[in-house]
């Protein structure tokens, strides 16, 4: 039987017409090794213009903030100086791993974690995320999450 609604494809779609509303636009940057980051992280490269800041500036981003740090000076090679990454996965690598870096014994231990795949993975991930995770979250809306997400 086929799937007639989608809570997260319908949460995405208010999402993005918000978000090109107000006037952004989305991007994707290919960070190499195949990994290609989809943001609207323009957003802040705008914020700088509208702000009237003019130069070179050297920008610092925590976790989620890394890769959007990452990705601006990616694609505003110009415009940004130095970069600070701080707790982001930006240069990830399976040394890493073996090291002792993280709790996890590989890289392919953490992508099922962080990608999870099954709704019991994306629990655990929430488990961990969270410092008072949702006590219930129905398999259905984590499936649907998942689905959604493998899209992109």
């Amino acid at each position: 039987m086929a799937k007639c609604f989608s809570y997260t494809a319908t949460q995405d779609s208010c999402y993005r017409y918000s978000f090109s509303r107000a006037g952004l636009k989305s991007s994707t940057t290919d960070l190499g090794d195949g990994t290609i980051m989809h943001c609207w992280a323009r957003c802040v490269a705008a914020v700088m213009d509208a702000q009237r800041v003019s130069g070179t500036m050297d920008v610092m981003g925590l976790s989620y903030g890394g890769f959007v740090a990452y990705s601006m000076a990616a694609q505003f090679p110009e415009r940004v100086g130095r970069v600070v990454l701080g707790c982001a996965g930006v240069c990830l690598e399976e040394k890493d791993m073996e090291d002792g870096m993280f709790q996890v014994k590989s890289v392919d231990e953490a992508a099922e974690i962080l990608l999870p795949q099954t709704p019991e993975k994306c629990r655990q991930l929430l488990r961990l995320s969270f410092y008072k995770p949702p006590p219930v979250t129905p398999s259905c809306f984590l499936a649907d999450f998942i689905e959604v997400g493998n899209k992109f």
